[in-house]
């Protein structure tokens, strides 16, 4: 539940993280707090084991490496004391 704030915020200022429509510290259904959060379009891609229809060639793979490097970069810039 302590997640969603932080979410929010992330999303807030560009940081390429799904909404987080729903946190509940208390509610009736579960017994533990809990967020919930939009999916976002595209596939998992594990280094260690990539899905078979994955083009691993270097033109593929890098802009994908390429988007998470610059990402990376909106997460290290977000002001987290805000």
């Amino acid at each position: 539940y302590r997640q969603a704030p932080l979410m929010r915020a992330l999303l807030a200022a560009g940081v390429p993280v799904p909404p987080t429509p729903f946190a509940f510290d208390e509610n009736p259904y579960f017994d533990v707090p809990f967020i919930v959060m939009e999916r976002l379009p595209g596939n998992v891609f594990f280094v260690w084991d990539p899905p078979a229809e994955f083009d691993r060639s270097a033109a593929a793979a890098e802009p994908l490496w390429r988007q998470c490097a610059e990402a990376l970069v909106q997460v290290h810039l977000f002001d987290w004391r805000t």
